[in-house]
């Protein structure tokens, strides 16, 4: 009786002593799987420092591009380039952006037709990086005085007030071909294709996600589909190894979930010993 009542009093028993804890065999797997994926886009980036070469196939988008912008010519009227928002230099996403970009400079510069990119205020390191590559373009073109960097660039606000600044361009000069790629935001994603076609320009998306605004561009590259299309065009070594690493990661799954369902369907019950052990 007197334990209870100094139970009571005490607040019960005192807390068993901490079990000391050791990772279990899920981490140890993820671990196994970082360090593959590293290994592997290692293994690819370094074949191509030693010079062995793949290809990669021509992104479709890419041709729209080229139609677009062929469209702006016989039709006298601006190609529009969006790169934002959310664009960060130094990301994968970047490096595809600029190159599609060098790819729609060249192009203008090639036809001689005249390009314009809205900036948001806050991407001034992106819009440096991207006069370089225009000027680069028009260089090459032998036209370097078509680009001008106060012309064909502007700052147009920051978020909201940027995206209405942008609609009021494309209200102001209805460009004939609009080419939007980036991180992206639902806000900007179906209002400027939306008022680019309201003047009958040619829409080309590309995002990184958000398949659901497809609906809204005449042709569309999500995800994978524009880190190739960067890959393709600027032949950067470590985008070109992520993307093929990233094909034989897909074919060495592909082939592991087959094997274990012809185990698991032979009878060896191998699939089924597996989650048992990884639980």
């Amino acid at each position: 009786m007197s334990l209870i009542i100094s139970l009571l009093t005490q607040g019960g028993p005192p807390p068993p002593p901490p079990v000391p804890t050791t990772p279990g065999i899920q981490n140890w797997l993820i671990l196994g799987l970082i360090i593959i994926l590293y290994g592997v886009g290692y293994f690819f980036i370094r074949m191509i420092d030693s010079g062995r070469t793949f290809e990669i196939r021509r992104i479709p988008a890419l041709d729209a591009v080229d139609q677009a912008i062929g469209r702006a010519t016989e039709m006298g009227r601006s190609v529009l380039f969006i790169p934002g928002p959310f664009t960060r230099p130094g990301t994968p996403l970047s490096v595809s952006v600029a190159g599609v970009f060098q790819h729609v400079t060249e192009e203008t510069a090639r036809l001689d037709t005249d390009f314009f990119v809205p900036f948001d205020t806050s991407e001034v390191i992106l819009a440096s990086w991207l006069a370089d590559i225009a000027q680069a373009s028009y260089t090459a073109a032998g036209i370097p005085e078509k680009f001008d960097k106060n012309t064909n660039f502007n700052f147009m606000g920051q978020a909201h007030s940027w995206a209405v600044a942008t609609l009021g361009w494309i209200a102001d000069n209805k460009p004939a071909a609009m080419i939007h790629m980036c991180q992206g935001a639902a806000w900007t994603r179906n209002r400027f294709p939306e008022e680019a076609a309201r003047y009958g320009a040619l829409t080309i998306g590309g995002f990184m996600r958000g398949i659901e605004f497809l609906v809204f561009y005449d042709y569309f590259m999500v995800s994978e589909e524009l880190l190739a299309a960067g890959a393709y065009i600027t032949k950067d070594k470590a985008l070109v190894g992520a993307l093929i690493a990233g094909d034989a990661l897909k074919y060495m799954l592909l082939s592991f979930i087959l094997i274990l369902a012809i185990a698991n369907a032979s009878g060896a019950g191998l699939l089924n010993w597996m989650m048992g052990y990884l639980r």
